[in-house]
C-alpha cells in the first residue's frame, strides 16, 4: 500500500479593506509530493520536525535513479545567449554558457521541490497524508 504525502504551506497575511478596517486572514496552499510506500510514509512523518521530514523525503526521492532526463542550461546574463537555426529549421539556443546535464528522476524532482519551496520562504509548514 501506498500514501499521498502533501506539503501545507500557511502564512498569516491581514486583508485591509476600505475605511482602514482590517481582518486577519491564513493563505495555506498545498504542495503535492510523490505517493510513498506505507513503510516510507510512516519513516517520514516518524521525523519531528519539517526539515527533518524533507530530507528523509528527499533522501527516499533520490533513490529513484531512472529514468534519466537531459537537461539544457544557461546563464540569464550571457551576453553571447541567442537564437541560432538548424538546417531544418530547428530553434538552437546558443552561447557560452549553455550546457547541457543529465538528471535522474529522483534529481530532477528534488530540485524542483526546492525550486517551489523558495517560493514559500518564511511560510510555516505542515505535513500530511492519506
Amino acid at each position: 500500500m501506498s500514501h499521498n504525502l502533501t506539503l501545507h504551506a500557511t502564512v498569516e497575511a491581514v486583508l485591509s479593506f476600505k475605511g482602514d478596517v482590517k481582518k486577519p486572514y491564513t493563505i495555506a496552499e498545498p504542495i503535492r509530493l510523490w505517493q510513498t510506500p506505507t513503510k516510507v510514509t510512516e519513516t517520514i512523518m516518524g521525523f519531528a520536525t519539517h526539515e527533518e521530514r524533507l530530507a528523509a523525503y528527499k533522501r527516499w526521492a533520490l533513490l529513484h535513479e531512472t529514468p534519466q532526463h537531459q537537461r539544457i542550461t544557461w546563464d540569464d546574463n550571457d551576453p553571447t545567449l541567442g537564437l541560432d537555426f538548424d538546417g531544418d529549421g530547428n530553434q538552437i539556443i546558443v552561447g557560452k554558457s549553455v550546457r547541457q546535464s543529465i538528471e535522474t528522476v529522483g534529481e530532477a524532482h528534488v530540485r524542483e521541490l526546492d525550486e517551489t519551496l523558495a517560493r514559500y520562504e518564511d511560510w510555516d509548514f505542515e505535513w500530511s497524508w492519506e
